[in-house]
C-alpha cells in the first residue's frame, strides 16, 4: 500500500465518520494534516460533515494543524464549519489550545470570506456569536510547557479551576504537567500603595549576622583598638 493509499483510506475514514477506524489510524502514526489525492484533509472533512466524534479525534493529537485548509476552496475546518452551521465542532475548534485569532480570520481563496463571514451569510447566528465572543476576547499572555502528545482538547466554554476569567482553557492533564503557568492581565484603577511601616531587608554588608561575636574580635595589646571588618594592620 502507498503512502497516498493509505492516506485517502485516512480522510475518507474521518469523512465517513468511522471512528474506530479514525483512533487506530493515529495510532499507526498516519499524518493527520494530509490531504488526500482530491486536496481534502481529514479535519475539514470531518467538520464539513459534522462527525463531532472524529473531530475530537482529530484535535486531541499533539501535531493537529487548525490552518490546515482543502485544496479546493481554501477553507479552514473552522470555515467550514460554520458554513454548515455545526456548532459543536466551531466549540471544540475554538477551545484548542493552538487556536489564534488569526487563525480564526483565516479566509478562503474562493469568497475571501472568514468563519465570522459564513456564519453571518448562512445566519448561523449561534456560530456567528462564538466566534465574536473569541475575536473580542482580551488578549492572554500565557507561558506553559509543551502539551504532552494525545491529550484531548477541552470542551467548549471549559475553563480551568485556576484560570482567570477570559483565559483559554487547558486540559487538566496539560495544566498538572506544567511546572508554572503565568498570567498577564490589565489591572484596573491606580498602584495600590502600601501604607504603614516597611520591613527592610537588612544590609548584608553591615548585618550583625555577618560579623563575629564581640568576644571574638581581636584588639591591639598596646593601643586597645578593635580590628573591625574590612581587616586592617595594625600600624602601632
Amino acid at each position: 500500500m502507498t503512502d497516498m493509499t493509505y492516506i485517502n483510506l485516512f480522510v475518507w475514514a474521518c469523512r465517513d465518520n468511522k471512528v474506530e477506524k479514525v483512533e487506530r489510524m493515529i495510532a499507526e502514526g498516519v499524518n493527520v494534516n494530509a490531504r488526500h489525492r482530491w486536496g481534502w484533509p481529514g479535519l475539514c472533512y470531518a467538520m464539513s460533515r459534522k462527525h463531532v466524534e472524529t473531530v475530537k479525534l482529530l484535535l486531541s493529537c499533539s501535531n493537529i494543524r487548525l490552518d490546515t485548509t482543502d485544496s479546493e476552496a481554501g477553507m479552514t475546518g473552522l470555515n467550514w464549519a460554520c458554513a454548515v452551521n455545526s456548532a459543536e465542532c466551531v466549540g471544540l475548534y475554538l477551545a484548542h489550545r493552538n487556536c489564534t485569532k488569526q487563525i480564526v480570520r483565516m479566509k478562503d481563496i474562493k469568497n475571501g470570506w472568514s468563519a465570522e463571514k459564513w456564519a453571518e451569510d448562512r445566519r448561523n447566528t449561534t456560530c456567528l456569536k462564538m466566534v465574536r465572543e473569541f475575536l473580542n476576547r482580551p488578549d492572554e499572555v500565557l507561558f506553559v510547557t509543551s502539551p504532552e502528545v494525545g491529550q484531548p482538547a477541552p470542551p467548549a466554554g471549559q475553563l480551568a479551576p485556576t484560570a482567570p476569567q477570559g483565559a483559554k482553557s487547558f486540559p487538566p492533564t496539560v495544566q498538572s504537567s506544567c511546572s508554572a503557568v503565568q498570567s498577564v492581565t490589565p489591572t484596573a484603577g491606580p498602584p495600590v500603595i502600601p501604607t504603614g511601616p516597611l520591613s527592610i531587608p537588612a544590609d548584608p554588608l553591615t548585618s550583625h549576622a555577618d560579623h563575629p561575636a564581640a568576644s571574638l574580635i581581636p584588639e591591639c595589646p598596646i593601643c586597645m583598638e578593635v580590628m573591625k571588618p574590612p581587616l586592617k594592620i595594625f600600624n602601632c
